[in-house]
């Protein structure tokens, strides 16, 4: 993130402030006050948070002028979901039988797995919704 005042000297000097919102309770965020560098403040567990896939930051840029003149950028920070778990079967176990005399290409089972990183939330989603 950059800002720029056009002023000369001190006046023209900006830091960088992140605004927190008043439902926000911990830092997700950091910006660097000088450079405005934006880094995360914490490691981000998509499935640790239910239905949370993206924040909204906020920062203030502040010249060093007498007033003080600010201006605001939000963006938002999607977060993606790692594939860091892996799908679970359904059941334990599964047993079939076929005929000895089956011709080849004939269905035996169909097996569902529920992938691990939504099963406790949504558990009817099947393993091309989770990425």
């Amino acid at each position: 993130m950059r800002a720029v005042d056009l002023d000369t000297g001190p006046n023209g000097n900006v830091t960088y402030w992140l605004v927190k919102s008043t439902d926000q309770t911990v830092d997700l965020f950091d910006v660097e006050q000088h450079t405005g560098v934006v880094r995360t403040a914490d490691v981000f567990d998509r499935e640790a948070q239910i239905g949370v896939t993206d924040y909204r930051v906020t920062v203030k840029a502040e010249d060093m002028g007498t007033p003080r003149l600010a201006g605001f950028c939000t963006f938002r920070v999607r977060i993606g979901d790692r594939n860091d778990n892996p799908p679970v079967f359904n059941l334990p176990h599964y047993t079939t039988s076929i005929e000895e005399s089956s011709t080849g290409g004939r269905r035996v089972k169909q097996v569902t797995v529920t992938p691990q990183c939504t099963a406790t939330h949504q558990p009817n989603l099947t393993t091309k919704n989770c990425r």
